[in-house]
Protein backbone atom coordinates (compact mmCIF):
# COMPACT_ATOMS: atom_id res chain seq x y z
CA UNK A 1 0.00 0.00 0.00
CA UNK A 2 1.36 3.13 -1.06
CA UNK A 3 2.27 6.18 1.32
CA UNK A 4 -0.26 9.09 1.92
CA UNK A 5 2.75 11.64 1.95
CA UNK A 6 6.43 12.01 1.51
CA UNK A 7 7.30 13.35 4.86
CA UNK A 8 8.29 11.13 8.21
CA UNK A 9 7.00 11.88 11.28
CA UNK A 10 8.82 9.30 13.44
CA UNK A 11 8.01 11.30 16.52
CA UNK A 12 4.53 12.12 16.02
CA UNK A 13 2.17 8.64 17.28
CA UNK A 14 -1.05 8.13 15.64
CA UNK A 15 -2.84 5.57 18.59
CA UNK A 16 -5.81 3.53 16.83
CA UNK A 17 -8.34 2.20 19.12
CA UNK A 18 -9.35 -1.32 17.34
CA UNK A 19 -8.37 -3.39 14.66
CA UNK A 20 -11.56 -4.14 12.77
CA UNK A 21 -11.50 -3.42 8.81
CA UNK A 22 -11.09 0.57 8.90
CA UNK A 23 -8.55 0.74 12.02
CA UNK A 24 -5.70 -1.85 10.11
CA UNK A 25 -6.77 0.04 7.13
CA UNK A 26 -5.46 3.28 8.47
CA UNK A 27 -3.09 1.62 10.16
CA UNK A 28 -1.35 0.42 6.91
CA UNK A 29 -1.80 3.92 4.98
CA UNK A 30 0.17 5.90 7.67
CA UNK A 31 2.60 2.85 8.76
CA UNK A 32 5.73 4.58 6.79
CA UNK A 33 4.95 7.31 8.16
CA UNK A 34 4.12 8.04 11.61
CA UNK A 35 4.56 5.98 14.46
CA UNK A 36 1.82 3.99 14.74
CA UNK A 37 0.30 1.56 17.84
CA UNK A 38 -3.13 -0.36 16.88
CA UNK A 39 -4.77 -1.09 20.22
CA UNK A 40 -6.99 -4.29 19.67
CA UNK A 41 -8.14 -7.12 22.38
CA UNK A 42 -8.22 -9.92 19.56
CA UNK A 43 -5.52 -12.16 19.03
CA UNK A 44 -6.36 -12.52 15.03
CA UNK A 45 -8.53 -10.20 12.75
CA UNK A 46 -11.59 -11.63 12.61
CA UNK A 47 -12.98 -11.76 8.97
CA UNK A 48 -16.51 -10.64 9.64
CA UNK A 49 -17.85 -11.39 5.73
CA UNK A 50 -16.32 -14.46 5.97
CA UNK A 51 -17.93 -15.70 9.64
CA UNK A 52 -21.25 -16.65 8.16
CA UNK A 53 -19.59 -18.98 5.42
CA UNK A 54 -17.43 -20.17 8.79
CA UNK A 55 -20.23 -21.43 10.80
CA UNK A 56 -21.55 -23.90 7.07
CA UNK A 57 -18.18 -24.60 6.33
CA UNK A 58 -15.96 -26.00 9.27
CA UNK A 59 -13.17 -26.32 6.10
CA UNK A 60 -13.50 -22.25 5.42
CA UNK A 61 -13.24 -21.70 9.37
CA UNK A 62 -9.84 -21.32 9.66
CA UNK A 63 -9.32 -18.95 6.71
CA UNK A 64 -11.56 -16.61 8.29
CA UNK A 65 -9.22 -15.63 11.36
CA UNK A 66 -6.19 -13.92 10.28
CA UNK A 67 -2.82 -13.15 12.65
CA UNK A 68 -1.79 -9.62 12.98
CA UNK A 69 2.03 -10.14 12.41
CA UNK A 70 1.98 -9.51 8.86
CA UNK A 71 -0.08 -5.64 9.19
CA UNK A 72 2.45 -3.42 10.10
CA UNK A 73 6.05 -2.73 9.37
CA UNK A 74 7.24 -0.20 11.47
CA UNK A 75 4.12 0.16 13.64
CA UNK A 76 3.10 -2.19 16.12
CA UNK A 77 -0.68 -3.89 17.05
CA UNK A 78 -0.64 -3.99 20.43
CA UNK A 79 -2.87 -6.61 22.14
CA UNK A 80 -4.55 -4.82 25.00
CA UNK A 81 -8.05 -4.63 26.57
CA UNK A 82 -9.14 -0.84 26.36
CA UNK A 83 -10.68 0.82 29.59
CA UNK A 84 -11.26 3.78 28.98
CA UNK A 85 -11.11 6.69 25.61
CA UNK A 86 -10.07 10.30 26.53
CA UNK A 87 -9.87 12.84 24.19
CA UNK A 88 -5.88 13.03 25.52
CA UNK A 89 -5.65 10.06 26.58
CA UNK A 90 -6.21 6.07 26.14
CA UNK A 91 -6.15 4.12 29.91
CA UNK A 92 -5.78 0.17 29.03
CA UNK A 93 -7.28 -2.21 31.62
CA UNK A 94 -3.96 -3.72 32.87
CA UNK A 95 -3.40 0.24 34.59
CA UNK A 96 -1.03 1.81 31.62
CA UNK A 97 -2.03 4.92 29.95
CA UNK A 98 -1.30 6.20 26.66
CA UNK A 99 -1.28 9.65 26.41
CA UNK A 100 -2.27 12.18 23.50
CA UNK A 101 -0.02 14.96 23.27
CA UNK A 102 -1.61 18.05 22.40
CA UNK A 103 -0.27 19.49 18.43
CA UNK A 104 1.49 16.60 18.38
CA UNK A 105 -0.33 13.12 18.68
CA UNK A 106 -3.73 11.77 16.85
CA UNK A 107 -5.85 9.71 18.20
CA UNK A 108 -8.46 7.41 15.63
CA UNK A 109 -11.05 5.57 17.65
CA UNK A 110 -12.33 2.84 15.46
CA UNK A 111 -14.09 0.36 17.91
CA UNK A 112 -16.49 -0.90 15.59
CA UNK A 113 -19.75 -2.45 16.85
CA UNK A 114 -21.32 -5.76 19.06
CA UNK A 115 -23.80 -8.07 17.57
CA UNK A 116 -24.41 -11.61 18.22
CA UNK A 117 -23.15 -14.24 16.89
CA UNK A 118 -22.75 -15.84 13.84
CA UNK A 119 -21.22 -12.22 12.55
CA UNK A 120 -19.30 -11.61 16.08
CA UNK A 121 -18.08 -13.76 18.73
CA UNK A 122 -17.26 -13.45 22.53
CA UNK A 123 -13.87 -15.29 22.55
CA UNK A 124 -10.45 -13.37 22.02
CA UNK A 125 -8.01 -16.06 21.37
CA UNK A 126 -7.72 -18.16 18.01
CA UNK A 127 -8.74 -21.17 19.88
CA UNK A 128 -11.20 -19.69 21.65
CA UNK A 129 -13.61 -18.28 18.31
CA UNK A 130 -12.83 -21.58 16.49
CA UNK A 131 -14.25 -23.97 19.21
CA UNK A 132 -17.50 -20.54 19.39
CA UNK A 133 -17.34 -21.45 14.95
CA UNK A 134 -17.45 -25.31 15.51
CA UNK A 135 -20.08 -24.99 18.32
CA UNK A 136 -22.02 -22.81 16.07
CA UNK A 137 -21.47 -24.87 12.62
CA UNK A 138 -22.54 -28.07 14.77
CA UNK A 139 -25.90 -26.63 15.74
CA UNK A 140 -26.51 -25.56 12.23
CA UNK A 141 -25.76 -28.99 10.76
CA UNK A 142 -28.11 -30.55 13.87
CA UNK A 143 -31.17 -28.48 13.18
CA UNK A 144 -33.77 -29.72 10.23
CA UNK A 145 -35.64 -26.52 10.53
CA UNK A 146 -34.30 -22.92 11.07
CA UNK A 147 -35.77 -19.77 11.19
CA UNK A 148 -33.82 -16.53 10.75
CA UNK A 149 -34.85 -13.70 11.99
CA UNK A 150 -33.98 -10.64 10.39
CA UNK A 151 -33.79 -10.09 7.06
CA UNK A 152 -31.28 -7.63 6.01
CA UNK A 153 -27.79 -8.64 4.48
CA UNK A 154 -26.59 -10.77 7.51
CA UNK A 155 -29.90 -12.80 7.63
CA UNK A 156 -30.23 -13.27 3.76
CA UNK A 157 -26.63 -13.79 3.32
CA UNK A 158 -26.85 -16.77 6.07
CA UNK A 159 -29.91 -18.31 4.28
CA UNK A 160 -27.60 -18.78 1.38
CA UNK A 161 -24.42 -20.11 2.79
CA UNK A 162 -26.69 -22.64 4.80
CA UNK A 163 -28.86 -23.56 1.73
CA UNK A 164 -25.22 -23.51 -0.34
CA UNK A 165 -24.24 -26.86 2.38
CA UNK A 166 -27.40 -28.03 3.39
CA UNK A 167 -29.92 -28.82 0.21
CA UNK A 168 -32.40 -30.12 2.43
CA UNK A 169 -33.27 -27.96 5.41
CA UNK A 170 -35.99 -26.27 6.17
CA UNK A 171 -34.95 -21.93 6.50
CA UNK A 172 -37.12 -19.52 6.56
CA UNK A 173 -36.22 -15.79 6.99
CA UNK A 174 -38.72 -13.51 8.96
CA UNK A 175 -38.34 -9.45 8.12
CA UNK A 176 -40.09 -7.08 9.51
CA UNK A 177 -39.64 -4.40 7.44
CA UNK A 178 -41.91 -4.51 3.92
CA UNK A 179 -38.98 -5.76 1.77
CA UNK A 180 -35.81 -7.71 2.36
CA UNK A 181 -32.96 -5.35 3.26
CA UNK A 182 -35.58 -2.38 3.09
CA UNK A 183 -33.48 -0.83 6.67
CA UNK A 184 -31.03 2.27 5.97
CA UNK A 185 -27.98 1.54 3.16
CA UNK A 186 -26.30 4.28 3.85
CA UNK A 187 -26.01 6.77 1.53
CA UNK A 188 -25.88 10.56 2.58
CA UNK A 189 -29.77 10.74 3.10
CA UNK A 190 -29.94 7.56 4.39
CA UNK A 191 -32.08 6.06 1.71
CA UNK A 192 -32.79 2.61 1.41
CA UNK A 193 -32.50 0.56 -1.40
CA UNK A 194 -35.60 0.19 -3.59
CA UNK A 195 -38.38 -2.30 -3.01
CA UNK A 196 -37.89 -3.87 -6.39
CA UNK A 197 -34.50 -4.96 -4.87
CA UNK A 198 -35.52 -6.41 -2.10
CA UNK A 199 -38.02 -7.88 -4.23
CA UNK A 200 -35.53 -9.77 -6.64
CA UNK A 201 -33.51 -10.93 -3.99
CA UNK A 202 -36.69 -12.54 -2.45
CA UNK A 203 -37.08 -14.27 -5.70
CA UNK A 204 -33.22 -15.51 -5.53
CA UNK A 205 -34.11 -16.68 -2.15
CA UNK A 206 -37.03 -18.54 -3.25
CA UNK A 207 -35.59 -20.04 -6.23
CA UNK A 208 -33.72 -21.77 -4.30
CA UNK A 209 -35.90 -23.05 -1.75
CA UNK A 210 -35.48 -20.29 1.45
CA UNK A 211 -38.90 -19.13 2.21
CA UNK A 212 -39.43 -15.44 2.69
CA UNK A 213 -42.36 -13.87 5.58
CA UNK A 214 -41.42 -9.70 5.28
CA UNK A 215 -43.72 -7.22 7.04
CA UNK A 216 -43.87 -9.51 10.57
CA UNK A 217 -41.57 -10.09 13.51
CA UNK A 218 -41.15 -13.37 15.99
CA UNK A 219 -42.75 -12.77 18.93
CA UNK A 220 -40.02 -13.49 21.54
CA UNK A 221 -40.61 -15.84 23.68
CA UNK A 222 -39.45 -16.37 27.25
CA UNK A 223 -36.61 -19.10 25.90
CA UNK A 224 -35.48 -16.30 23.58
CA UNK A 225 -32.08 -14.68 23.97
CA UNK A 226 -31.28 -12.68 20.52
CA UNK A 227 -27.86 -11.43 22.03
CA UNK A 228 -27.06 -15.36 22.26
CA UNK A 229 -27.33 -15.60 18.50
CA UNK A 230 -28.92 -19.07 18.23
CA UNK A 231 -31.70 -19.97 20.03
CA UNK A 232 -34.19 -23.58 20.58
CA UNK A 233 -37.55 -22.64 20.82
CA UNK A 234 -39.39 -24.52 23.10
CA UNK A 235 -42.54 -24.61 20.59
CA UNK A 236 -44.17 -22.98 17.60
CA UNK A 237 -42.67 -19.73 16.59
CA UNK A 238 -44.82 -17.34 16.72
CA UNK A 239 -45.18 -14.45 14.44
CA UNK A 240 -46.52 -10.76 15.07
CA UNK A 241 -49.04 -11.31 12.24
CA UNK A 242 -50.66 -14.01 14.17
CA UNK A 243 -49.08 -17.05 12.39
CA UNK A 244 -46.96 -19.78 13.48
CA UNK A 245 -43.98 -21.79 12.38
CA UNK A 246 -44.05 -25.47 13.48
CA UNK A 247 -41.49 -27.66 14.08
CA UNK A 248 -38.44 -25.39 14.01
CA UNK A 249 -35.89 -26.98 16.07
CA UNK A 250 -33.37 -23.87 15.92
CA UNK A 251 -33.72 -19.99 15.13
CA UNK A 252 -30.79 -17.55 14.10
CA UNK A 253 -31.23 -13.79 15.56
CA UNK A 254 -29.28 -11.34 12.66
CA UNK A 255 -31.08 -8.55 13.73
CA UNK A 256 -28.66 -6.11 13.87
CA UNK A 257 -25.76 -4.33 15.60
CA UNK A 258 -24.69 -1.39 18.25
CA UNK A 259 -21.81 0.68 18.13
CA UNK A 260 -18.60 -1.03 20.55
CA UNK A 261 -18.72 2.19 23.26
CA UNK A 262 -18.07 0.49 26.55
CA UNK A 263 -14.21 2.09 26.95
CA UNK A 264 -16.53 5.25 25.94
CA UNK A 265 -18.69 6.16 28.08
CA UNK A 266 -18.19 7.92 30.95
CA UNK A 267 -15.32 9.55 29.36
CA UNK A 268 -17.07 11.06 26.34
CA UNK A 269 -20.41 10.73 26.99
CA UNK A 270 -20.72 14.08 25.28
CA UNK A 271 -19.48 13.23 22.71
CA UNK A 272 -22.01 10.28 21.57
CA UNK A 273 -25.17 10.85 19.83
CA UNK A 274 -28.68 9.45 21.03
CA UNK A 275 -27.86 5.84 19.39
CA UNK A 276 -24.09 5.52 21.34
CA UNK A 277 -22.04 6.62 18.17
CA UNK A 278 -19.03 9.11 17.96
CA UNK A 279 -20.48 11.96 16.52
CA UNK A 280 -17.95 13.47 14.25
CA UNK A 281 -17.86 16.39 11.32
CA UNK A 282 -17.94 15.73 7.83
CA UNK A 283 -14.12 15.94 7.63
CA UNK A 284 -14.99 12.69 10.62
CA UNK A 285 -13.26 15.02 13.55
CA UNK A 286 -14.72 14.54 16.73
CA UNK A 287 -16.39 18.10 17.73
CA UNK A 288 -14.39 20.12 19.81
CA UNK A 289 -10.92 18.18 19.03
CA UNK A 290 -7.77 19.15 15.98
CA UNK A 291 -6.39 15.33 16.48
CA UNK A 292 -9.08 13.10 17.33
CA UNK A 293 -11.18 11.31 14.45
CA UNK A 294 -14.11 8.22 14.70
CA UNK A 295 -14.03 5.65 11.54
CA UNK A 296 -16.47 3.17 10.91
CA UNK A 297 -19.26 1.85 12.68
CA UNK A 298 -18.56 3.83 15.38
CA UNK A 299 -18.74 6.73 13.92
CA UNK A 300 -22.21 8.72 13.41
CA UNK A 301 -20.67 9.72 9.87
CA UNK A 302 -24.46 9.20 7.87
CA UNK A 303 -22.69 6.51 6.03
CA UNK A 304 -23.40 2.84 5.63
CA UNK A 305 -21.77 0.77 8.12
CA UNK A 306 -19.60 -1.54 5.93
CA UNK A 307 -15.96 -2.53 5.82
CA UNK A 308 -16.18 -0.81 2.51
CA UNK A 309 -17.16 2.48 3.64
CA UNK A 310 -14.98 2.02 6.47
CA UNK A 311 -11.85 1.72 4.32
CA UNK A 312 -13.13 5.32 2.74
CA UNK A 313 -13.01 7.13 5.65
CA UNK A 314 -9.80 5.60 6.86
CA UNK A 315 -8.29 6.64 3.43
CA UNK A 316 -9.99 9.97 3.91
CA UNK A 317 -8.48 10.54 7.68
CA UNK A 318 -5.49 9.17 6.49
CA UNK A 319 -4.65 12.48 4.28
CA UNK A 320 -6.17 14.44 6.65
CA UNK A 321 -3.66 13.75 9.35
CA UNK A 322 -0.46 14.21 7.14
CA UNK A 323 -1.94 17.23 5.97
CA UNK A 324 -2.66 18.87 9.62
CA UNK A 325 0.99 17.10 10.51
CA UNK A 326 2.29 19.44 7.55
CA UNK A 327 0.56 22.53 9.19
CA UNK A 328 -2.59 22.43 7.52
CA UNK A 329 -5.48 24.09 9.00
CA UNK A 330 -8.58 21.62 10.17
CA UNK A 331 -11.14 23.74 8.16
CA UNK A 332 -9.33 22.79 4.70
CA UNK A 333 -9.76 19.16 5.35
CA UNK A 334 -11.70 16.72 3.34
CA UNK A 335 -15.16 15.75 3.82
CA UNK A 336 -16.51 12.34 3.78
CA UNK A 337 -19.35 11.63 1.22
CA UNK A 338 -21.25 7.85 2.02
CA UNK A 339 -22.68 8.82 -2.06
CA UNK A 340 -25.87 7.11 -2.92
CA UNK A 341 -27.48 3.88 -1.17
CA UNK A 342 -25.27 0.56 -2.29
CA UNK A 343 -25.49 -2.67 -1.10
CA UNK A 344 -23.68 -6.01 -2.30
CA UNK A 345 -25.49 -8.97 -0.74
CA UNK A 346 -24.50 -12.79 -1.98
CA UNK A 347 -27.25 -15.66 -1.38
CA UNK A 348 -24.80 -18.49 -0.97
CA UNK A 349 -21.47 -18.80 -3.73
CA UNK A 350 -23.22 -18.78 -7.06
CA UNK A 351 -26.68 -16.40 -6.14
CA UNK A 352 -27.01 -12.66 -5.46
CA UNK A 353 -27.61 -9.57 -6.27
CA UNK A 354 -26.14 -6.12 -5.77
CA UNK A 355 -27.89 -2.81 -6.19
CA UNK A 356 -25.23 0.22 -7.48
CA UNK A 357 -26.40 4.00 -7.29
CA UNK A 358 -25.88 4.37 -11.42
CA UNK A 359 -27.51 4.99 -14.00
CA UNK A 360 -30.88 5.73 -11.93
CA UNK A 361 -29.85 2.50 -10.01
CA UNK A 362 -28.28 -0.83 -11.47
CA UNK A 363 -29.22 -4.23 -10.33
CA UNK A 364 -26.30 -6.61 -11.00
CA UNK A 365 -27.18 -10.61 -11.33
CA UNK A 366 -25.68 -13.83 -9.57
CA UNK A 367 -22.77 -13.85 -11.47
CA UNK A 368 -21.31 -10.28 -10.76
CA UNK A 369 -22.35 -11.08 -7.64
CA UNK A 370 -20.29 -14.35 -7.16
CA UNK A 371 -17.44 -13.52 -8.62
CA UNK A 372 -17.19 -10.17 -6.78
CA UNK A 373 -17.78 -11.26 -3.31
CA UNK A 374 -19.74 -14.79 -3.11
CA UNK A 375 -16.89 -17.19 -4.40
CA UNK A 376 -14.38 -16.15 -1.79
CA UNK A 377 -16.36 -13.07 0.33
CA UNK A 378 -12.67 -11.17 -0.19
CA UNK A 379 -10.88 -13.60 2.22
CA UNK A 380 -7.79 -14.28 -0.09
CA UNK A 381 -8.05 -10.05 -0.36
CA UNK A 382 -7.74 -9.30 2.60
CA UNK A 383 -5.43 -12.05 3.76
CA UNK A 384 -3.38 -10.05 1.43
CA UNK A 385 -4.10 -6.53 2.80
CA UNK A 386 -3.03 -7.97 6.28
CA UNK A 387 0.15 -8.98 4.97
CA UNK A 388 -0.20 -12.63 5.18
CA UNK A 389 -1.01 -13.84 1.52
CA UNK A 390 -2.44 -17.11 1.57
Amino acid sequence: MGNCCAKVHEDRKVIIVGGGYAGTWLARRLDATFDVTVLERNEAFVHVMGQLRAVTDPEYAPRSLIPYTGLLKRGTVQRANVKQVYTDRVVLEDGATIHIRPGKDFLVIATGSVSAPPCRWAGLTTEAISKEQSEAAAKIAAASNIVIVGGGPVGVELAGEIRDRFATKRVTIVHRGPFLCSGKAGADKGETVPKAFGDELKAVCEARSIAVRVGTRVDAGADADPSAGFTVPSGPVTLSDGSTLGDVDLVVWATGSRPNNAALVGSMDDKLDAAGRVKVAESLLVPGTDNVFAIGDCAESHGPKTAYHGRMQADLVAKSIAALAGGAATDSLGTFSAGGAAMLVPIGSTAGRAYLPFCGGLTIGDGKVSSIKGKDLFTAQTHKEMGTPE
